[in-house]
């Protein structure tokens, strides 16, 4: 498997959110202006190298490969928090003295 290659301004935007955010894009280049930076950051999510959460781009799994380092291993409480947190919102809802007790 080869890693993707990048672009200057590509790497730069990637290195800078993995070492600076923690894998979230906040930052581009000065030189990077208007048009150019939705066309950066489109390029970068049609390879795959970034991900929507939101309005918020964060680096993905295949963007750390294109540096050469391991993607980050998300905690497996968080995850396990995740998994209550929607059963929770499953669950139905009953009201106490009425006619849905």
């Amino acid at each position: 498997m080869t890693t993707q290659q990048l672009t200057p301004a590509q790497h730069t935007i990637l290195a800078h959110a993995i070492e600076h955010t923690g894998g979230k894009i906040e930052w581009l280049p000065d030189n990077i202006k208007g048009d150019a930076r939705k066309k950066v950051l489109d390029s970068l999510a049609k390879r795959a190298l970034i991900t929507a959460a939101g309005t918020e781009w964060l680096v993905s799994a295949e963007g750390y490969r294109a540096l050469g380092l391991d993607a980050p291993q998300p905690d497996e409480s968080a995850a396990d928090a995740e998994a209550l947190r929607k059963d929770a919102q499953k669950a139905p809802r009953t009201r106490e003295n009425s006619k849905q007790a």
